[in-house]
């Protein structure tokens, strides 16, 4: 429970903003650009940061570096509810995601350590959802506390539940330490893929941001130099596993792990960079206030609540590759479905079929998510691989916002209804593409063996605590 609490408080930091942007811009005076780095500020860390986290929860304790996260993360939160200018709010985000950066992998770790193996895709299941019911329901929350209490609520009601959890975490959760050389073996591909994903985080906001010709045609440049790096890194990284595992006669597979983190990283691309301009269309387009809203979009954010169980129980019967591949294949839908029906008079009824499947498509993916890793995770390095997977995720939302952007502003503007249609279309189709991509990937996954799928013990080889 310490655990999901833990990662639903970090996830929902990360779109709560969406409702309360134009009261900030407003309050503070912002321009566009500049809204962008308040979301980007807390993914970067958070995209990066992971894999070196692992590394040192595998010397210093788990448990204990969970704690001390939960700590910076409500530290940022305060930090960012009594700011005054933008330069505090931005630096109080990057404290935020330097705290959440440690939370989601540790968490599954000290998770994993105590789970019994019969309950192991059930729990797991829900453990997965509720980062995307934190995802979903973002902008709802969002909406209702920017009407109620302003902008800086969004940040005061991190700090009741982070501070309890903080006090929480040492008395409830059981200490877990990694073999101290394995982990050293691994540290350094985590190091590395860290250099690619900052390099990336560079590279896509410039070019999102790039409004001269001559910026047009030198980003992609950058983009695809960091995308190279970042593919060079990653294989060092995969390559450095590998070698460690055959080392231990672990039975981690590097091709099929890296497919584990390509579908993690397209889902969050497609997930992030839809709704960072869906979540604006009902207020900039059709003129609703901040929480109607977040209510409309309820058909999606229920979903999870609704789906998560069921589909926790059929991961147990069909594996968790069957559903990830339904998730991508209802996302994909999804976007289809608005990049055809929306248009600047639109009914909510046409827009609820595309709420109801992206609900049902994000719910089924967070919830096989967690599955996907530990049945292709090589064991002595489940905390280095939970570390890598976050960061490739969250790159994943950085590239999806930031292509978004380039996307929206080459086929519309924010200058009237009917361009912003025609920017969240362009959107909309991107999104299509990449979840059609993560579609293709998670099917051409092999299937893990069913004495690799039910192995529990063998998931949480990291010098367990013996009470454990």
């Amino acid at each position: 429970m310490v655990t999901g609490l833990a990662v639903f408080l970090c996830g929902l930091d990360h779109l709560v903003l969406l409702t309360a942007l134009p009261a900030i811009r407003s309050d503070l005076g912002l321009g566009v650009g500049t809204l962008g780095w308040l979301v980007n500020a807390y993914i970067v860390p958070v995209a990066v940061l992971p894999p070196l986290a692992a590394a040192l929860g595998g010397r210093v304790g788990h448990r204990r570096l969970f704690t001390v996260a939960l700590v910076v993360f409500t530290a940022g939160s305060v930090l960012a509810a009594c700011s005054s200018s933008v330069a505090v709010l931005i630096s109080a985000r990057a404290v935020q995601g330097v705290g959440a950066a440690a939370i989601a992998p540790l968490g599954l770790t000290l998770l994993n350590a105590v789970l019994p193996p019969d309950r192991r895709s059930l729990v797991l299941g829900l453990w997965g959802a509720l980062g995307g019911l934190a995802v979903a329901v973002g902008p709802l929350v969002g909406g209702a506390v920017v009407e109620s209490g302003g902008w800086r609520t969004v940040f005061w009601i991190n700090v009741p539940l982070g501070c309890l959890l903080a006090a929480a975490a040492p008395r409830l959760l059981r200490e877990v330490r990694g073999d101290d050389r394995t982990e050293f073996a691994v540290s350094r591909g985590p190091l590395l893929f860290g250099a690619a994903a900052l390099a990336a985080v560079w590279a896509l906001p410039r070019l999102a941001g790039g409004v001269k010709a001559a910026a047009a045609v030198l980003d992609p440049v950058a983009l695809a130099g960091a995308g190279l790096l970042g593919v060079g890194l990653a294989s060092a990284w995969l390559g450095r596993v590998r070698g460690s595992t055959q080392r231990h006669g672990d039975r981690g597979s590097g091709a099929d792990l890296a497919a584990v983190h390509v579908c993690g990283f397209l889902m969050h691309a497609a997930v992030f960079g839809t709704v960072f301009w869906l979540a604006q269309f009902p207020q900039s387009v059709q003129g609703h206030g901040p929480w109607e809203a977040g209510l409309r979009i309820l058909p999606w954010t229920v979903m999870p609540l609704l789906v998560a169980p069921v589909a926790g129980l059929v991961m147990g019967r069909t594996g968790a590759r069957a559903v990830a591949i339904a998730g991508f294949g209802l996302t994909a839908a999804s976007s289809a479905w608005f990049a055809l029906v929306l248009e600047p008079g639109a009914g909510y009824g046409v827009q609820v079929p595309g709420l109801v499947a992206g609900g049902v498509g994000m719910a089924l993916f967070f919830t096989a998510a967690p599955q996907l890793l530990l049945e292709r995770a090589t064991n002595v390095g489940l905390a280095s691989a939970s570390g890598v997977n976050t960061s490739v995720r969250e790159a994943g939302a950085v590239a999806g916002v930031a292509a978004a952007a380039a996307l929206f502003t080459r086929f519309g503007s924010a200058t009237g209804p009917q361009a912003f249609t025609d920017g969240l279309a362009a959107v909309l189709w991107g999104a299509v593409a990449v979840a059609t991509l993560g579609f293709a990937t998670a099917a051409a996954m092999r299937r893990p063996c069913r004495a690799a799928a039910t192995c529990g013990p063998a998931f949480g080889r990291i010098n367990v605590p013996a009470q454990v």
